[in-house]
């Protein structure tokens, strides 16, 4: 099965916390707003239109939407979107708090548009330590509300070699090469970042990872832009969580020029095809060769 891609999580109105399906993508939905506008007229028993009915003072401005991402690594910084509904239109006035993250800004207000809607975004740094965040939302726009939600934050787990190997003599890996191993999942999880262990800086790297056919990578389920490489550990994040079943995959790069990956002395199942540092990453590896070389130092960074 094809792992899902998920580029945000939306919560409705009645939740109290952030929802994840467990194989199923929920695309950022539409607003759902108009649930507090009365109705258009409607027929009466004599056929004539009645007028619509009165504002009602008492009614205040709610969330359509919350687009966060489904995990949030600890010590993170990410973005969360909101989107409101307001019979009235002008400006909500809007308050923020997390129970042990922060948010920046943490008030400010979101402009109603003559439909009703109106948005806005902030960032959220997770705190250090692993655990559900509660947090909360107020409203204003002459009429009070308040809402609560939940940032799933949690710790990093590693897969593949996310230690670095004592051999620091490491293969030099060609530029525009895509060059990788095999790494295993033992369960299903959000993939957050991929990463590798270099001897030398100077050079760019993108990173990918493909689900595997028994032999050889078979599609593109993941990738990260290129970063420049450093001495030492490298990784880089995703723009967005990528859920993962359980299996075995294929952890690919790329680099731009000669780069030496830290390896050690242990022979694994490899593939390389050419492929440009300039061009899109192929959605297969069709074309490629395999060869037995050793464990070069890549790694993969998930969260359950």
């Amino acid at each position: 099965m094809s792992p899902i891609v998920f580029a945000g999580v939306v919560l409705g109105l009645a939740l109290s916390a952030c929802s994840v399906p467990g194989a199923k993508f929920t695309p950022l939905g539409d607003d759902n707003t108009g649930d507090n506008v009365p109705g258009d007229a409607d027929a009466s028993s004599d056929g004539e239109a009645q007028h619509d009915a009165p504002v009602d003072a008492a009614i205040g401005p709610d969330i359509t939407a919350v687009e966060q991402p489904p995990r949030i690594a600890t010590g993170d910084t990410v973005t969360i979107k909101v989107s409101l509904h307001s019979i009235r239109t002008g400006p909500v006035a809007w308050t923020l708090a997390a129970t042990k993250g922060a948010f920046t800004p943490t008030s400010g207000s979101a402009d109603i548009d003559a439909n009703g809607k109106g948005t806005f975004t902030v960032s959220f740094k997770a705190s250090a330590t692993a655990g559900d965040d509660a947090w909360t939302v107020d409203l204003d726009d002459g009429v009070l509300a308040h809402d609560a939600f939940t940032a799933k934050v949690a710790d990093l787990v590693p897969i593949g070699d996310a230690t670095s190997f004592a051999d620091h003599a490491g293969q030099t890996v060609t530029g525009n090469v895509l060059y990788g191993q095999k790494v295993t999942l033992a369960a299903a999880a959000y993939l957050m970042r991929l990463g590798l262990f270099s001897d030398n800086a100077g050079t760019n790297a993108r990173m990918a990872l493909y689900l595997d056919n028994g032999a050889a990578p078979a599609s593109l389920v993941a990738q990260v832009a290129a970063q420049a490489v450093v001495a030492g550990r490298n990784e880089i994040r995703l723009a967005s969580p990528v859920q993962l079943n359980a299996g075995t995959y294929w952890l690919m790069a790329d680099f731009d020029g000669g780069t030496q990956v830290r390896r050690n002395a242990t022979n694994v199942a490899q593939i390389f095809v050419n492929v440009a540092a300039t061009a899109p990453l192929p959605a297969t590896t069709a074309g490629s060769t395999s060869l037995n070389g050793l464990t070069l130092n890549y790694f993969a960074e998930v969260i359950p």
